[in-house]
């Protein structure tokens, strides 16, 4: 975990000279809870996080910070196993042809202090902990050549259309990036290829057809070490055949653990040294791939290898596995879920233009572009409430899935609540609350009582005694009551859709409890809600609200009894 302590160090320093108010990744792989979990909150100042609860103290952060975050990926390389538990937007990153592979982290504060960090290790628990990684640091101030390269690096990342900056490339240190678009100083020119004899190259990759690289770009170079990571008990190398040429030699250092993959990505040439992403294939080295490394000039380099003898390897020691995507999407979508308005917003950014095609959304609702604004408030209410929890979503065409990715959530401030009611006993809990019946800051406890004389819950979950006339009443009375407390379109609207015991939650939770009782109980309790709507209504109307009136809840059909008729007539009269 050496990169992460020099990654904790990096930041203390930083926010010693001043506050930290850009921090910028790129990375091939991608894993959600990784970063949550260990680089997200000492960037934000937090400590790490245990549990679902206390992640919601990182999106209050990244809501009220003026810190510029940005994380892109490979959009074929996200982790879609892992939950994602903030807020914080990732962004895909999609070539035509080759990867986006570049690993960089740019860190820079108030006073435009940077630290720059270049290498091969993923956004990844076995990029920062258990493979073999090797990543180079270096200090930027501002103006300087190095931080103009960063700054280009970053327009072609984004790809953007503005200018960027005029750069010359000096002898100690230049940050080299390529990709298919970019005309920059190539790799191997920055490394001094012309010039060597002799080049050290640490690579788990290869191209099949190494030999043909060797003969065409490395005619000075005489001799060429490459050091392998070596795969599994038998130590297997990622090569489909033998290299023919004379020049390459095979070796692997002292002891070499090959339990852990070495993933480094370290070139050496006579005068110069590039850590960063490369690997010793047509698409890193030639602009197919988007690389990025750092080259600086070469120090005393003191390698401690053994040569690996191949006479010694049979055929089945060579093995065929090249670097590959985990999926093959050729499109990305964008999904924007709106919390303030309810809305969600569609629009492909990168591929040939899809037209027709169906969205699948995390509640498991499958819905065309058109119709997608005309979600019933049933429907929008599963999926914001799904949405803490599972925020991938799906394209779809001819019953094919084209596309898989995280919803950027928007507007959340004041409006994203992380706990929503999801059955009756939560909403009981939480509409006895005189003070914030509309509150779901008591299901935080989680500790449920169902007393009907008491507002403190204790525990008796089998009880459901407290699903009595009383407290269906006296909940009802308290949501009314704060209702006419309501001073503005924005306490409206949160709420109407956005608090944990928001309307649209109570009318989710209501029809869930309908398909299972149907009792004088159900129609009181479907009954009370529809006045409590018709009183939301009547303020949207009133005050001139640009909000979506609330549906009512079709109330189930009783064959009463004439005990159950008298009652009804006595109370409502």
């Amino acid at each position: 975990m050496k990169l992460y302590k020099e990654y904790l160090s990096a930041l203390e320093k930083l926010r010693k000279d001043s506050a930290i108010t850009k921090a910028y990744f790129t990375t091939f792989n991608l894993s959600p809870e990784f970063f949550e979990t260990y680089i997200l909150p000492p960037l934000l100042d937090i400590d790490i996080q245990d549990n679902v609860f206390q992640y919601e103290s990182l999106n209050k952060e990244l809501e009220n910070k003026k810190l510029d975050i940005k994380i892109f990926y490979d959009a074929n390389m996200l982790q879609l196993n892992e939950q994602k538990r903030t807020i914080i937007k990732f962004t895909p990153i999609l070539l035509t042809k080759g990867l986006f592979h570049p690993k960089v982290i740019y860190l820079e504060n108030k006073n435009k202090k940077g630290k720059l960090f270049v290498g091969s290790g993923n956004l990844t628990l076995e990029g920062w902990g258990r493979n073999i990684e090797a990543f180079k640091i270096v200090d930027v101030e501002k103006n300087s050549n190095l931080y103009k390269q960063i700054y280009n690096f970053f327009i072609d990342v984004k790809g953007e259309k503005r200018n960027k900056k005029y750069v010359t490339y000096d002898k100690k240190c230049n940050f080299i990036y390529s990709s298919e678009d970019s005309k920059n100083l190539s790799f191997l020119e920055s490394m001094d290829i012309e010039n060597s004899s002799n080049l050290y190259v640490f690579s788990p990759y290869f191209s099949h057809d190494i030999d043909k690289i060797v003969n065409e770009n490395f005619l000075k170079i005489e001799k060429i070490n490459i050091i392998p990571d070596l795969v599994g008990s038998d130590k297997k190398i990622r090569l489909e055949n033998r290299p023919k040429s004379e020049k390459i030699k095979f070796y692997s250092l002292i002891n070499q653990d090959s339990s852990r993959m070495n993933h480094s990505k370290v070139w050496i040439s006579d005068n110069k040294i590039g850590i960063g992403s490369y690997n010793f294939t047509n698409e890193a080295l030639f602009g197919i791939n988007f690389e990025a490394a750092l080259v600086g000039n070469v120090e005393n380099i003191d390698l401690d290898l053994e040569e690996i003898d191949f006479n010694e390897m049979n055929k089945a020691e060579l093995e065929k596995e090249q670097l590959k995507p985990n999926s093959n999407f050729s499109v990305i979508f964008e999904l924007i879920a709106n919390w303030e308005n309810r809305s969600f917003e569609i629009k492909q950014i990168a591929g040939n233009e899809i037209n027709s095609f169906k969205i699948v959304l995390p509640s498991g609702v499958e819905i065309s572009r058109e119709n997608l604004n005309n979600l019933s408030d049933i429907q929008k209410e599963k999926i914001f409430r799904v949405l803490n929890k599972n925020k991938i979503f799906k394209i779809q065409q001819n019953d094919e899935i084209i596309y898989e990715g995280i919803i950027i959530e928007e507007s959340t401030k004041g409006f994203r609540e992380p706990i929503k009611v999801e059955t009756i006993d939560e909403l009981f809990f939480s509409f006895l609350d005189k003070e914030k019946p509309f509150s779901s800051e008591k299901l935080k406890k989680r500790d449920i009582n169902y007393d009907n004389n008491e507002d403190e819950m204790k525990n008796s979950q089998k009880d459901t005694s407290y699903l009595n006339y009383y407290n269906l009443f006296k909940g009802f009375e308290n949501l009314k009551n704060k209702l006419n407390e309501v001073n503005n379109e924005e306490e409206l609207k949160k709420i109407c859709f956005s608090n944990g015991n928001a309307i649209t939650s109570i009318e989710l939770v209501i029809e869930e409890y309908k398909e299972k009782k149907k009792n004088l109980f159900s129609y009181l309790l479907i009954k009370e809600f529809n006045l409590l709507v018709n009183e939301v209504n009547k303020i949207i109307e009133e005050k001139k609200y640009e909000i979506k009136k609330i549906e009512e809840i079709e109330n189930i059909d009783l064959k009463l009894s004439k005990e159950d008729k008298n009652f009804l007539k006595a109370f409502y009269e």
